[in-house]
């Protein structure tokens, strides 16, 4: 091998270079990945957000009305209130007891105005006693569900106080068909 042919030291920094070059232009791909994945889940986040904006105004609470000093409870007192500046259609309120699961009312109402209130009360027919050595309250062993249909045709369920869940549509479900539930009482409609 003649001396001329010899690697020469342009050539070795030549080569490191490239090296370098590529090792710098992986990390700069991945770095780039990494931001690009980030900010698609802020964007959806966002969306998500956006979407979910008018299901956090629409509000429901449940009031005891205790007999007996606070050992009694006959009646239930609950409230939907929109606090959105769009209506919401195809209301559905469920009120049950946790324990077993059991529904107690099911309300259709069709459309909540903005600024709208649905208050009404429900008689139990077996009333919830809460003894002394009870861990619970009463006000925790029922529950309250709403379903609703936003101003931008989403359907979303909340149940309590709980964040707003988005409700996919399935070709099997039907928003508006009645579910077989047990009712207690009269049906209750808001002509206030």
């Amino acid at each position: 091998m003649a001396l001329s042919d010899a690697p020469k030291i342009t050539d070795w920094i030549a080569a490191w270079t490239g090296i370098f070059g590529l090792i710098v232009a992986t990390l700069a791909l991945i770095f780039t990945a990494l931001i690009l994945r980030h900010e698609i889940r802020v964007r959806r986040e966002d969306q998500h957000d956006l979407a979910a904006a008018q299901a956090r105004l629409i509000v429901s609470t449940i009031e005891l009305a205790l007999d007996v000093p606070r050992v009694v409870v006959r009646s239930v007192r609950w409230r939907v209130h929109n606090y959105s500046s769009a209506p919401i259609v195809n209301l559905r309120v469920v009120i049950g007891r946790r324990r077993n699961r059991v529904d107690l009312m099911l309300d259709r109402h069709a459309v909540l105005e903005p600024g709208g209130e649905i208050d009404e009360e429900l008689g139990l027919d077996e009333p919830i006693v809460w003894r002394v050595g009870d861990s619970e309250p009463p006000a925790r062993r029922l529950y309250v569900v709403i379903e609703f249909t936003d101003a931008a045709g989403l359907v979303w369920s909340r149940f309590g106080d709980q964040p707003p869940q988005r409700v996919m549509p399935t070709p099997t479900r039907d928003p508006l068909s009645v579910d077989v539930r047990r009712f207690v009482g009269l049906p209750l409609r808001a002509d206030k």
